[in-house]
């Protein structure tokens, strides 16, 4: 099987490190992988070490605040012909976008006449996270219109678009996840930080507001003032500088120097956190959350949000702890109860071995996967008249001066093909 998977970032977090896996999973079964990412980065360079052929085309999001207006639409054009030209140079059987956000590889999928694999690992309408610039009747009939599959990474993500698309076309296929595990000593200037008697704790992830690193925070503050010795890491890159700089401000004006630290962006958190007490997500709709397997992979009990998908991950009181986003008491009174009560700790670090274990297995995960690859595969792409009526602008132009010219010409015939896309749910944008 010769498979394509796009890619829209160059980071090895969240999707981009399913696409790895996937990715590497299929080239040691034998399968031959391609991927198009919008840019050089990490990922590009671990995919291509895995033995996939990496190429790089511009992968246009489609989320707020920016608006889908023509410019957009004829990057989004411009960039699905190049991806077109890869897919049909590459004779690839099956093309498999890794997120809603960007919907440039389904349209190069519909350009090349390829099935296509929409795999949804976001919630795309989360004020104040992830939110799509367009209409959810309109993004749910340009997926619906040009993919032959639609996978989700949670029951949850799932229900988001509740009745969007036919039950036969879709499928919740849970992300699995090769435990971290810790390679490494802390730091020198940070062993002292997590040195015994002290609660560790720790909170990965990109610091945005709809992480919610602060609301960790706070529950340290309210820690201190109870005189529980307490310090948390807060390991991540820096998406929203305005809320790093809030973070930092109430750690200065709260005097939480010696109990806080703000990493950024870390090459390996498992050494931080499989040296935790405990591990702190408190994100306002987690889709899915692979630092929360990592983490009790490891033997860290999680304390979570009860939001999004970590409910399916974590069974309240045996496996983990769940609290009610922004209730950051309660955060306090769990963390306190996990470091006063050993045996309780213990047993929640058992447990959340034993659960994360069942997302450890991946020829469990993928075989979902597997078998929508090879149904989808005989299959025409349900936009194949879009391929059928511009296949020719996307083929390439012989060498000489009237290349841009025709790349013009031809990328107004992709463009108006796009506008005008209008297939049985309607999918139209002006």
């Amino acid at each position: 099987m010769r498979v394509c998977f796009v890619g829209h970032g160059a980071t090895l977090e969240g999707a981009g490190r399913y696409l790895l896996d996937q990715a590497g999973y299929l080239v040691d079964k034998g399968a031959t992988v391609f991927s198009i990412l919008p840019r050089h980065g990490p990922l590009a360079e671990r995919l291509t070490e895995s033995g996939v052929v990496v190429r790089y085309a511009p992968n246009q999001w489609w989320t707020q605040p920016a608006k889908v207006t023509g410019e957009v639409l004829a990057h989004t054009a411009r960039a699905a012909a190049l991806m077109a030209t890869f897919i049909r140079d590459w004779k690839v059987d099956v093309v498999y976008s890794h997120t809603v956000v960007a919907p440039t590889g389904a349209i190069a999928a519909a350009l090349a006449g390829k099935p296509h694999i929409w795999h949804i690992h976001e919630f795309a309408f989360n004020p104040g996270a992830i939110e799509m610039s367009v209409p959810k009747e309109t993004l749910a009939a340009l997926i619906d219109q040009t993919s032959n599959a639609v996978l989700f990474n949670s029951q949850a993500v799932e229900r988001e678009w509740a009745g969007a698309f036919a039950a036969a076309k879709t499928k919740v296929v849970y992300n699995w996840v090769r435990p971290a595990g810790a390679s490494g000593p802390l730091p020198s200037e940070l062993a002292a930080f997590a040195s015994d008697g002290t609660c560790a704790i720790t909170i990965v992830g990109s610091i945005q507001r709809w992480k919610r690193q602060l609301d960790a925070v706070r529950a340290i503050d309210i820690l201190r003032r109870r005189d529980v010795p307490v310090r948390l890491f807060v390991i991540g890159p820096v998406v929203e500088p305005d809320y790093q700089a809030e973070i930092e401000r109430f750690v200065l004006e709260h005097d939480l120097g010696d109990h806080v630290r703000l990493l950024g962006y870390v090459d390996d958190p498992g050494r931080f956190v499989a040296r935790a007490h405990a591990s702190v997500l408190c994100s306002d709709r987690e889709p899915f959350g692979r630092v929360t397997i990592d983490s009790m992979a490891m033997g860290v009990p999680v304390v979570a949000t009860d939001s999004g998908g970590t409910p399916e991950i974590i069974v309240n009181g045996d496996s983990g702890l769940l609290f009610e986003t922004g209730d950051v008491e309660t955060l306090a009174n769990l963390l306190e109860r996990l470091w006063v009560e050993r045996g309780f700790r213990d047993r929640l670090a058992t447990a959340a071995k034993r659960r994360a274990a069942t997302f450890s297995n991946a020829d469990t995960a993928m075989l979902p996967v597997l078998e929508v690859m090879e149904k989808v595969t005989s299959e025409r792409n349900p936009a194949w008249s879009l391929g059928a009526a511009v296949g020719p602008a996307i083929l390439p132009l012989p060498e000489g001066p009237d290349n841009v010219i025709g790349w013009r010409k031809r990328l107004a015939r992709v463009t108006s093909a796009i506008r005008r896309l209008r297939l049985a749910g309607g999918f139209h944008i002006v």
